[in-house]
């Protein structure tokens, strides 16, 4: 996936939040501009969705007690399975998956 934002695309409004869509990519950004009913959902900072097949992943910067972390959680078929990354190593968490495409993108 190149680097940064794409000429985003306002692709409309879902349930208080606009939605856009990253041309090309089957990522879309969901940009929390609205009222939040509970204090989970008050900690939420920022949120993807990225479509796969039949899996849906989720990905949410939320701040706790502790600071900053990212949510990821998949969900095939209603079955989710969920992972905390502390914001902290986001950074080394990324090189680790740039490591893996690129060597994926060799094996292919």
């Amino acid at each position: 996936m190149p680097g940064g934002i794409a000429n985003p695309q306002i692709a409309g409004a879902v349930g208080g939040k606009n939605w856009i869509d990253r041309a090309g990519w089957g990522i879309i950004l969901g940009l929390n501009n609205s009222a939040k009913e509970t204090n989970v959902e008050n900690d939420l900072l920022h949120t993807e969705k990225i479509l796969a097949d039949r899996k849906t992943f989720y990905l949410d910067l939320k701040r706790n007690q502790r600071g900053m972390v990212v949510k990821i959680t998949e969900d095939v078929s209603g079955n989710r399975d969920t992972i905390m990354v502390p914001a902290e190593i986001l950074g080394d968490f990324i090189s680790a998956l740039s490591d893996i495409k690129a060597t994926a993108d060799e094996n292919s």
